[in-house]
């Protein structure tokens, strides 16, 4: 993810690979990133584009344990409840959390993932929820959460998040608002939550780690 005279965008690096398997190159494309937040906004607005065209249809695999989890996804796919990935974080659990958005109610919004390792505890609330406050542009920065509105969010390393952070996680989904600076009124949104973590949360809240 970058920003170019404030603007974000997301640039993907793709390789060239030879049919004997060498890479030769590599091709870089930038993608505006659609940050039009609206307090009542239609689901499958129009104009919007999906960054990632990965889909179950096109995911390799061989092992059964991930023929497994790929038919696990595909069910949970068609649900708008939040998923959790139980895995060493890595390119699968992300090519996986691609494939769920794209067969989802959201497939037709962004996706956008937003990584929290590293950073402490504003920087974290700051990447996922934004200032709140108004921008040049007259929009609202929510972050990465505005960002995928209408769309689906990917956190590959929920278990970083500080208790701050997870705190305020918690209030975004179960009310699906943000808090707006100025102002009293929340901005609604619509996003799909897909997050990754080594080990299963129940263990690392009974260590106290991570908040119940």
């Amino acid at each position: 993810f970058l920003h170019i005279h404030s603007k974000p965008l997301v640039a993907i690096l793709a390789p060239i690979r030879l049919v004997d398997g060498r890479v030769e190159g590599a091709v870089l494309s930038c993608h505006k990133v659609h940050r039009g937040i609206q307090l009542d906004a239609p689901q499958g607005q129009e104009g919007q584009r999906n960054l990632s065209g990965l889909t179950f249809d096109s995911l390799r695999h061989r092992s059964p344990a991930m023929a497994a989890a790929v038919e696990q996804a595909k069910r949970f796919s068609q649900s708008a409840s939040p998923v959790l990935l139980t895995a060493e974080g890595g390119l699968e659990t992300a090519l996986l959390a691609q494939c769920i958005h794209n067969n989802s109610l959201n497939g037709a919004g962004a996706f956008v993932q937003a990584g929290c390792a590293g950073l402490d505890a504003a920087e974290q609330k700051r990447v996922l929820f934004g200032t709140g406050a108004a921008e040049k542009d007259g929009e609202t920065d929510l972050g990465a959460f505005g960002m995928a509105n209408n769309g689906t969010l990917f956190v590959p390393d929920l278990e970083t998040l500080t208790p701050a952070a997870q705190e305020s996680l918690y209030r975004v989904l179960r009310d699906r608002r943000i808090a707006r600076q100025g102002t009293a009124q929340a901005a609604r949104i619509n996003v799909r939550l897909i997050a990754a973590a080594p080990e299963a949360l129940y263990e690392a809240a009974a260590r106290g780690t991570f908040r119940p």
